[in-house]
């Protein structure tokens, strides 16, 4: 179901891990990271904690998306790491949108379909036979024994039907594209907004929270196609966010230019 060798770096949000980590374990890690900062966006939603907010939801997708669902194994997983996949493909839309419309109810809904198979992922410890033991331990293949793999597998995915559900209704992946140009819309308006109190630290976060949406947003970019219709909307929104740009680069003009100056008086020496 997944990959025997499994990539948990800083970049999906979960530390590095021993070579001593059994697969199982770091699935187990990955699983825990992501319902940890999930739980954490929610609380920051609810409270109008912005910035919390958009780096925690940041922090989930990446560890849904780089670290759980790159790590499925398509092919000797069959038809239960399919389902995997178009459940976590659903839960990283919910995100999304949960982001850029600031609804917990969305959080809180990817919470609930993950939660359960967290649990049973860790009420079917994999057991590995005593030659895997022999050849290396818990580096070797990651598999269930056939009673765990059935009580894996029995656990309903809720969120594949209804992702199957939104496709059927008209929804397409292509939409996940445009949610997330207006999600870097929605952080670039944040941006302006802290520009115009001067508040330059918030600025710099609300930027890097952009670059971590535009560099998800390229990894799918390669994989869909806009529609026409979705094209001309792709363009409304980036004129806005081109917009957003400019005045922020001539609200920090004066601060750039007292910084160069700073920067280009003269030089002092401790002696």
């Amino acid at each position: 179901m997944y990959k025997s060798s499994l990539s948990t770096t800083s970049s999906n949000g979960i530390e590095s891990c021993t070579a001593s980590r059994s697969g199982y374990d770091l699935v187990t890690l990955l699983y825990d990271g992501f319902l940890d900062r999930l739980q954490l966006a929610i609380q920051a939603t609810e409270r109008g904690d912005v910035l919390s907010k958009l780096h925690y939801i940041g922090k989930s997708l990446q560890i849904l998306t780089e670290g759980l669902q790159t790590n499925l194994d398509m092919e000797a997983g069959g038809e239960l790491a399919k389902n995997l996949d178009a459940l976590y493909d659903y839960c990283g839309v919910r995100l999304i949108l949960a982001n850029a419309h600031n609804d917990p109810a969305l959080l809180r809904e990817v919470y609930q379909l993950i939660e359960p198979l967290v649990s049973a992922w860790k009420q079917n410890r994999p057991i590995f036979s005593e030659e895997t033991m022999h050849q290396g331990g818990s580096d070797n293949a990651l598999s269930l024994d056939t009673n765990a793999l059935n009580g894996f597998s029995n656990v309903r995915v809720v969120g594949a039907s209804i992702y199957s559900n939104l496709v059927s209704q008209g929804y397409e992946m292509s939409q996940q594209l445009i949610d997330y140009y207006k999600a870097i819309e929605d952080s670039s308006r944040q941006m302006l907004d802290a520009a115009k109190l001067e508040d330059w630290d918030q600025v710099v976060r609300f930027e890097g929270v952009c670059a971590v949406l535009i560099g998800q947003l390229r990894e799918r970019a390669h994989d869909e196609t806009l529609k026409p219709e979705q094209r001309a909307e792709k363009t409304r929104i980036m004129q806005r966010i081109l917009s957003n740009d400019a005045e922020i680069r001539y609200l920090a003009e004066p601060w750039l230019n007292h910084f160069e100056q700073n920067m280009d008086g003269p030089c002092r020496y401790l002696h």
